[in-house]
């Protein structure tokens, strides 16, 4: 299915007048508040748009799953079950170190070329007296949409679609002065460091032909 670029300036156009209000999120993601009744006259564009996107990211898990399961017969700690778990644990715990601005957690979660950005973020928090907090937090649906398996395992990484949903709160002085639920989309990109997975990157939704589109690389095979 082809998208025509008119179809893009909708979508484009949507988002932004979604992104009338802005809260923070773990690592400085957002989530996005409703816009006007443009917004909602175009909705529909916006989901046919969003319906195609979804079908793109499961083919996309779907060849991952195929890719995992030949992996994990040499190595089971590739079995896509495995990932799956560890994702939404690791997610969960961040998520949880960020609201509770837990700069020891995160430093043993994330990897060293990320950990800088976050405890820089969390450190502005702190001069602000603000925190960010993602209450009632619930993973709807993990995909995996990207595996690298090299025969050097300092190299491994592997990226999951992650859609979630939690009231995204902004604190000041323990008040809270902004509140939103939401449902939100992140790719988060895990690579072997140190004998365990850590978290090396996290993506916007907008950022998913990155990962749709990437190879699957397995040079042990």
């Amino acid at each position: 299915m082809k998208i025509a670029p008119w179809t893009k300036t909708l979508t484009l156009l949507i988002l932004i007048l979604f992104a009338e209000l802005v809260w923070a999120r773990a690592g400085g993601g957002s989530s996005k508040g409703k816009g006007g009744l443009l917004a909602l006259i175009l909705s529909p564009f916006f989901m046919i748009y969003a319906a195609y996107i979804g079908r793109k990211i499961t083919k996309r898990s779907q060849q991952i799953s195929a890719a995992l399961n030949k992996m994990a017969e040499r190595e089971p700690n590739w079995a896509k079950d495995k990932l799956t778990a560890f994702t939404e644990r690791r997610f969960i715990e961040l998520q949880t170190a960020w609201g509770d601005q837990d700069l020891k957690k995160m430093k043993t979660l994330l990897h060293p070329n990320l950990y800088p950005s976050w405890g820089q973020q969390i450190l502005s928090q702190k001069k602000r007296n603000e925190k960010n907090i993602m209450a009632g937090l619930s993973v709807e649906q993990i995909r995996l949409v990207g595996a690298k398996n090299y025969d050097d395992d300092e190299l491994d990484e592997f990226t999951a679609c992650i859609d979630a949903q939690a009231d995204d709160q902004t604190l000041v002085d323990d008040k809270i002065i902004k509140s939103e639920n939401s449902s939100f989309r992140e790719f988060w990109t895990f690579e072997w460091e140190q004998d365990q997975w850590k978290l090396r990157s996290v993506t916007q939704a907008n950022g998913w032909k990155k990962y749709v589109y990437a190879p699957i690389i397995w040079e042990g095979q």
